[in-house]
């Protein structure tokens, strides 16, 4: 079992699980801390034909800190639209 604290596109940990693999270690899964639940990273998996399972994500912590009123209605939309386009977040408000 891989342990992971991250998730984002899968890249780095699925480097660990090739290269465990490699050295002849059976790796049955990976476990992390968080993901942000990008397609990316379920494809990457599924590629890799390794399950993963996370403690959170992204959008359980988004609304529970808007449940808190850590956030408002409005961090939470554009916190939700970075979820959905992370990549070209960046050139919306360039």
């Amino acid at each position: 079992m891989v342990v992971e604290d991250l998730i984002s596109t899968g890249g780095s940990c699925l480097q660990a699980v090739d290269t465990l693999r490699e050295a002849g270690a059976v790796v049955v899964g990976v476990l992390a801390i968080f993901q942000y639940g990008f397609e990316k990273a379920k494809i990457a998996f599924s590629e890799k034909n390794i399950e993963f399972q996370t403690l959170t994500d992204y959008d359980t912590l988004v609304q529970e800190a808007a449940n808190i009123g850590y956030i408002d209605t409005g961090d939470l939309i554009t916190l939700k639209k970075w979820r959905e386009n992370p990549d070209g977040w960046g050139a919306l408000y360039a």
